[in-house]
């Protein structure tokens, strides 16, 4: 959920199953222009935005306090494109790869549905997922001050 009610969505599925890796989309959907056409090609309150530079089969889409989104974690075709991490801005649609990368000791990526919280300090959680293995089970920093420190993004 965006600011003044409006959804992000970004990715989906090739062909329907997990070997078929994601999509690089990304959409915007305003119920309230839901009755006419925001652009030609996606009607009814629908908007594409920049694409993200991973394709995604189920990423995790945490909102930040600041109204960007961090795209995380989903299937993907890339090698070790799991792990790497977006940010979505609903200001201008564009989309930001980091230089950040989900630490990973054990090289089995990035679970998905990873459990992804910001804390009051900023700074961005990783808590675990779902079905993740023992090392990937235990919570951790993920991004430190995402939006506070000296990084560009």
């Amino acid at each position: 959920m965006l600011a003044a009610g409006r959804f992000f969505v970004a990715g989906g599925n090739v062909n329907g199953g997990p070997s078929g890796g994601g999509l690089v989309n990304t959409f915007t959907y305003n119920p309230w222009n839901s009755g006419a056409a925001v652009e030609a090609v996606f009607p009814y309150g629908w908007a594409e935005h920049d694409p993200m530079a991973i394709d995604r089969w189920y990423p995790t889409l945490t909102a930040l306090p600041d109204g960007r989104v961090l795209i995380s974690s989903g299937a993907s075709r890339v090698a070790g494109g799991h792990n790497r991490l977006e940010i979505f801005d609903p200001s201008d649609g564009s989309v930001i790869l980091l230089d950040a990368d989900y630490p990973d000791p054990s090289n089995n990526g990035m679970p998905l549905y990873p459990f992804m919280f910001v804390l009051p300090t900023g700074d961005i959680l990783y808590a675990g997922a779902e079905g993740a293995s023992a090392t990937h089970s235990k919570g951790r920093v993920l991004l430190a001050d995402y939006y506070g420190g000296d990084d560009d993004w």
